[in-house]
């Protein structure tokens, strides 16, 4: 083997060990997000229609009980809305733990481009996200 080759298959190696497995897509999410069971919507968004929106999803997925309190809450969720220099609407969804400030989780959709369902793709993402680490966790723990 030449040195070429050598550092061509080092290289696949090492590419193939830092992507993980296939279901490994993301970086895991915060403990504080996959054990929080109630959550603040905290609406800076402009619209109030935002809030009503993402209080709609929350409710309807039945993961975190909406409370009044920002005190009360394991976590915060922050609703922006943002204008690209294009003049189009960006919703942004994040996900705050209340007692540090730390960003735990964030996404942003254009609003546009999903005919004003973007609040509803924000949350199915974050949905998402959590169903599948607790699957990943799940079938870890079997493994073990």
């Amino acid at each position: 083997m030449n040195s070429s080759t050598t550092l061509t298959a080092s290289l696949t190696l090492l590419a193939c060990s830092l992507t993980g497995s296939p279901d490994d897509k993301h970086l895991p999410l915060a403990p504080q997000v996959m054990t929080a069971r109630t959550a603040y919507i905290d609406n800076r968004s402009g619209r109030s229609a935002v809030a009503d929106e993402t209080y709609h999803e929350i409710r309807k997925w039945g993961r975190f009980q909406v409370v009044q309190d920002r005190t009360q809450a394991d976590i915060i969720l922050l609703l922006t809305t943002t204008l690209d220099s294009d003049g189009d609407a960006w919703r942004h969804l994040t996900v705050i733990d209340p007692s540090t400030g730390d960003i735990l989780w964030s996404d942003s959709k254009a609003a546009i481009y999903h005919l004003g369902r973007a609040t509803q793709f924000l949350v199915g993402e974050l949905k998402k996200r959590i169903e599948d680490q607790s699957r990943q966790s799940g079938s870890a723990d079997k493994k073990r």
